[in-house]
């Protein structure tokens, strides 16, 4: 488990962004996968990323201090169909305002759903964009919990034979069993130092 973890601020404003040399890790994936409970089970705090019931109602990114370590940055979901276009465009608006401020990213977490059959385009087209900008990449698929082993088999079998994913490792992940909590946070720190 991560020790130490801190929330620092929610902001969708560039002057605002945490100041200082701490690396950051970018924390994104589709409205509903599990970003919140990802990040409480990997810090063992229930209490400090907030779970929204209503899928893309966050649009802002929250910051986590992770013992004067890095930081934790938490995205708005993407690709929640009930979101209006406005508020789309606003949240591509700080997504790509945040890449393009920080030179303190050094790595994004992408999270897939592993119920899905296959890893979505929406989430091939965000690891496409990361590979090319040659920032490191560590993908965990969540909510292992809810699937059975021959789902499980289905969706490996299509991350490894798509040409976008085959170079990159898949870290199964469930917030209720903490299974690969361990794994996780050892890679976090690997890329953040």
């Amino acid at each position: 488990m991560l020790k130490n973890v801190r929330y620092m601020l929610t902001t969708s404003q560039v002057e605002k962004f945490p100041k200082g040399n701490l690396s950051e890790i970018l924390i994104i994936g589709k409205s509903n996968v599990g970003k919140s409970s990802f990040i409480n089970a990997i810090t063992n705090n229930n209490k400090l990323a907030k779970i929204s019931k209503t899928p893309g109602k966050t649009q802002a990114l929250s910051f986590f201090n992770v013992n004067e370590d890095f930081i934790l940055v938490d995205s708005p979901g993407y690709g929640y169909a009930k979101v209006s276009k406005d508020q789309i465009e606003r949240h591509y608006k700080m997504f790509n305002d945040y890449i393009s401020s920080s030179n303190k990213l050094k790595a994004v977490i992408v999270l897939l759903d592993l119920r899905r059959s296959k890893i979505s385009d929406i989430d091939l087209d965000i690891i496409k964009f990361f590979k090319k900008h040659k920032i490191s990449l560590i993908v965990i698929g969540t909510k292992l919990d809810k699937l059975r082993q021959k789902d499980l088999h289905a969706f490996k079998i299509s991350f490894e034979n798509n040409k976008i994913t085959e170079s990159l490792e898949l870290i199964t992940f469930s917030s209720v069993t903490k299974k690969n909590v361990n794994l996780i946070v050892k890679r976090l720190y690997q890329v953040a130092n």
